[in-house]
């Protein structure tokens, strides 16, 4: 038992997660993720309006609105609680686009090790190919390696030039440079790569997840809002100061034209199509850095 002095100020433990102290933007995203997922790909509004805009006036609106909602609630057939949640819908909208946004490529560590491992794997490949010229080791076992640098491919020749060598090793264990423990080195190396492949791989499945949450919460806010907009038309007729509690998200766009001709989507069979285009866009906009050892990416590789 370690003695305590009465004196001395009990160091605070930490309490359990509390959601309470989780920022708002994120706690809105959490209390409306199951409705944004249910909203259907092929039924998606195109994003025509800067998404930071609509967040900002969608937000101010809700509170000029308030008040109103028990009115509104009385009205046949409109649905209070979506209205109700507008707020966060709103909220969830902005977290998401923001995770969109500042998507990172990937690390610098990574590019440095598949230079190195182009460096081994030519190396190594030198020295085999003079044990070919030997006739220690038939050309056609180096025929696969090299060639490409794309990340997967150079970690998986690093690891198979390491197996064979291992496995030759008997017939031309020192007639080479090549050592055994630098073909482990190379082996720990690929494993790295891959690895830092897999970190990346589930970064950019996660902003493409983010990518259709945002279009699904844009779609909501929209539509709720306009039906908002269409009970305080009702509401305030007499009046005549909807606006003034839910101005127009296509103020000042164009004249002439209704909020309803400027919000309604030119193609809707297109909403799914464009989906899925602005998620690959999203995820294909983390591209690697230049590098003069580096061709291409394998993002799309196997």
């Amino acid at each position: 038992v370690i003695p305590t002095d009465p004196n001395t100020t009990p160091i605070p433990q930490p309490a359990g997660h509390d959601l309470r102290q989780e920022p708002a933007l994120t706690t809105a995203a959490a209390r409306v993720l199951a409705d944004v997922e249910a909203v259907r790909d092929d039924d998606l509004e195109p994003i025509n309006r800067d998404v930071d805009t609509v967040v900002t006036t969608v937000l101010g609106a809700c509170r000029q609105f308030a008040p109103l909602l028990p009115q509104i609630a009385t009205m046949p057939g409109f649905d209070i609680e979506r209205a109700r949640k507008l707020d966060d819908y709103a909220s969830g909208l902005l977290f998401w686009h923001a995770r969109t946004s500042y998507a990172a490529p990937p690390k610098p560590e990574i590019m440095a090790m598949v230079e190195q491992g182009i460096v081994i794997r030519e190396r190594t490949l030198h020295d085999l190919r003079a044990l070919v010229r030997h006739n220690l080791l038939p050309a056609s076992q180096l025929e696969e390696f090299g060639g490409s640098t794309a990340f997967r491919k150079v970690a998986h020749d690093l690891i198979g030039l390491s197996n064979l060598v291992h496995d030759r090793w008997e017939l031309f264990g020192g007639k080479t440079m090549l050592s055994l423990e630098a073909m482990d080195d190379a082996v720990a190396l690929a494993t790295k790569i891959m690895q830092a492949i897999g970190d990346r791989d589930v970064a950019q499945a996660e902003i493409a997840r983010d990518v259709v949450r945002r279009n699904k919460a844009y779609t909501i806010v929209i539509r709720t809002y306009a039906e908002v907009r269409g009970a305080l038309g009702y509401l305030r007729r007499v009046q005549g100061d909807a606006e003034k509690y839910a101005p127009s998200l296509f103020a000042g766009k164009r004249s002439g034209r209704s909020d309803e001709e400027e919000a309604a989507p030119a193609e809707k069979g297109n909403t799914s199509a464009t989906a899925t285009a602005n998620a690959a866009s999203a995820v294909a906009a983390i591209s690697a850095p230049k590098s003069s050892l580096i061709e291409v990416d394998d993002s799309a590789s196997t």
